[in-house]
C-alpha cells in the first residue's frame, strides 16, 4: 500500500481525474489505522495505488504489482436531495 492515494471524483476512470484527498506521503507501509478526513462531494471514492513491489524469484527480482489488504473501509457522509413541487 506503499504510495497509496484516495481520489473523490464522479466517474470510474482510471487514473482517477478527480478531487486528490491523500496520498501517501511516506516510504515504507502506512499505519494499519487511518482516518483521512476529505470533505469533497462525488459520487466515487477510489483507492488508487500504481506503486507496486519487487517479488523474489530465484536470485532475481521482478516488479509486481500493488498488494492492497482493505480490512474495513467505512466511508461516512452525507446527501442532499432536491424536491421540485
Amino acid at each position: 500500500m506503499d504510495g497509496f492515494k484516495l481520489y473523490v471524483t464522479n466517474t470510474s476512470t482510471f487514473p482517477p481525474d478527480g478531487y486528490l484527498c491523500y496520498e501517501d506521503p511516506d516510504p515504507g507501509l502506512p499505519n494499519i489505522t487511518q482516518t483521512i478526513p476529505c470533505n469533497q462531494l462525488g459520487r466515487y471514492v477510489i483507492y488508487y495505488d500504481d506503486t507496486g513491489s519487487l517479488e523474489r524469484v530465484g536470485n532475481s527480482t521482478r516488479p509486481d504489482g500493488p498488494v492492497v489488504e482493505l480490512c474495513y473501509v467505512a466511508i461516512n457522509g452525507w446527501c442532499c436531495v432536491s424536491l421540485k413541487g
